[in-house]
């Protein structure tokens, strides 16, 4: 298996994407206000970081979103959480009664940035947790409780986009919104709705601080692409940029390293593509003759790609329990909402024969000799496999792919190549329900489980403590899932690994 490393002149400009924009007034910052400020902050410093290291950092930026609206940019792990600890401690102070917002993409991250609230600030408030589903049922009443029970607000963007757009919380009595990982407050997101639609024209307006790693939310094609982005976010949330230059810290080892693996060509989906196009329809209609369950044939329109990426036995796999599973979180989700409750309910009454049916076919798939001369696992998925058992074998890591239907059964071929290691990966992806993305996540913390193949939804600050390295199965196409995906591997000796294709 060869491995090279990967010319950083490429990789570390993106990954330091935040330094671009740095700012001298976070240096005279420094000078000024530290003095002043290490005492003003002892009791939160001693608190929030008792080695007191980049304390000082966090505070000369705090001192930014003190005195304006502003958007926070720093690397990945370098503790924007902490400053916004520090604005939330200074405005529940400022004005106790007023609410404190803070915005974050989903869902797995609000019990995150809750928890890290009630833990770090100084009062140990505590916070509401706002997500999911089950809100879309709240009214004024269920909203006035909350806002009596709790003046720490942490929920998903579309949560805050409603309960603002219908006057449930207002604008003026809200002391501070944060926006974690704000650029994704672009074109008609709910983070961007929320400062058109009920911040703009606001009389009275908060606060408004922006944490994100890189202000750059699609692909990064022309130098002006970075200046329109910065220009457009600054515009939107009425704020500017803070990019403090963060100083490299010295290295005990040889430092974050990226690294290339190659693997052979291969073209499965197009060798198989009349068979696999002929399984995948007779699968679709024995399971729904009627052609009812749009969700079914959305699904099992994946299957190929599956197919391609990993091989015999991951196709198999996916017939076999990926799809239903996939279907369960979609029935539910269909089901909490009136517009859609009737398709939700009668994907749900489906769903037992449904699971009958697909693992029946998952079992004749296996004798089928339409795929026996098809290899079990794909070149790639051997190439990740091999590199996992004889590299990274006993160490924490996550392997990045682009869609939910090759999480799980990547991850139980990973289970199935390491288990004598006594190594356990578990698949987490977008969609999944909350209890189990906690679950993965608190087995993935407490060591129970050492490899997560993961969807983006780990992309954005979710902490992942004693993470040593990163796989990133598929390509990825823009700046931001470059610096958050790496940004992932907290450890200071890190290997982020893509896998790279050979041309022949």
């Amino acid at each position: 298996m060869g491995i090279h490393t990967v010319s950083t002149c490429n990789l570390r400009p993106k990954d330091r994407m935040c330094t671009c924009y740095g700012i001298d007034s976070i240096n005279s910052i420094l000078q000024s206000f530290m003095h002043r400020v290490v005492f003003l902050f002892l009791d939160s410093i001693v608190t929030l970081n008792p080695q007191g290291i980049d304390s000082i950092l966090q505070i000369a930026c705090f001192e930014q979103v003190r005195a304006a609206n502003t958007i926070v940019t720093l690397p990945t792990g370098k503790g924007k959480t902490l400053i916004a600890v520090l604005a939330i401690d200074h405005f529940r102070a400022q004005v106790p009664d007023k609410w404190v917002v803070f915005i974050v993409p989903t869902r797995t991250l609000v019990s995150q940035m809750a928890e890290y609230c009630e833990q770090h600030c100084k009062e140990r408030p505590e916070a509401a947790q706002l997500c999911g589903l089950w809100m879309d049922s709240w009214d004024d009443m269920r909203w006035r409780e909350c806002l009596r029970k709790h003046r720490v607000l942490v929920g998903t963007p579309e949560v805050f986009r409603v309960a603002l757009g219908k006057g449930y919380l207002a604008p003026d009595k809200v002391s501070l919104l944060v926006f974690d990982e704000c650029h994704n407050a672009t074109g008609n997101s709910p983070m961007a709705a929320i400062m058109k639609d009920s911040i703009h024209g606001a009389t009275v307006q908060p606060r408004i601080l922006g944490l994100t790693a890189s202000f750059v939310h699609g692909k990064l094609k022309r130098k002006r692409d970075a200046e329109t982005a910065k220009f457009l976010l600054e515009e939107l949330l009425l704020a500017n940029i803070c990019c403090p230059t963060v100083p490299e810290e010295p290295s005990t080892g040889p430092g974050r390293q990226w690294l290339s693996i190659p693997y052979p060509k291969e073209q499965l989906e197009e060798e198989f593509g009349q068979t696999l196009e002929e399984l995948v329809t007779n699968l679709t209609q024995g399971c729904d003759p009627q052609g009812h369950l749009k969700e079914l044939h959305k699904v099992m329109g994946r299957l190929k790609h599956v197919f391609g990426q990993l091989g015999r036995d991951g196709f198999v796999y996916c017939v076999q329990k990926s799809v239903v599973h996939h279907l369960e979180h979609q029935a539910i989700q269909l089901a909490a909402l009136s517009a859609t409750r009737g398709r939700g309910e009668l994907l749900q009454a489906q769903l037992p024969a449904l699971r009958a049916r697909l693992r029946s076919c998952a079992q004749q798939l296996i004798t089928d000799a339409r795929l026996l001369s098809a290899p079990r696992r794909s070149q790639k998925a051997e190439t990740l496999l091999n590199l996992i058992s004889q590299k990274l074998a006993g160490r924490k890591g996550i392997v990045f792919v682009t869609q939910v239907l090759l999480t799980c059964p990547l991850a139980d071929s990973i289970n199935k190549q390491v288990h004598a290691e006594g190594m356990r990966a578990e698949g987490i992806y977008s969609g999944m329900a909350k209890a189990d993305q906690d679950a993965a996540m608190k087995g993935f913390r407490e060591g129970r489980t050492h490899v997560l193949v993961a969807t983006d939804v780990l992309l954005e600050g979710v902490d992942v403590p004693d993470c040593e390295w990163i796989v990133r199965f598929n390509d990825f196409h823009t700046t931001k899932s470059h610096v958050q995906g790496s940004g992932r591997a907290r450890s200071e000796n890190a290997e982020v690994y893509y896998l790279q294709c050979l041309s022949s």
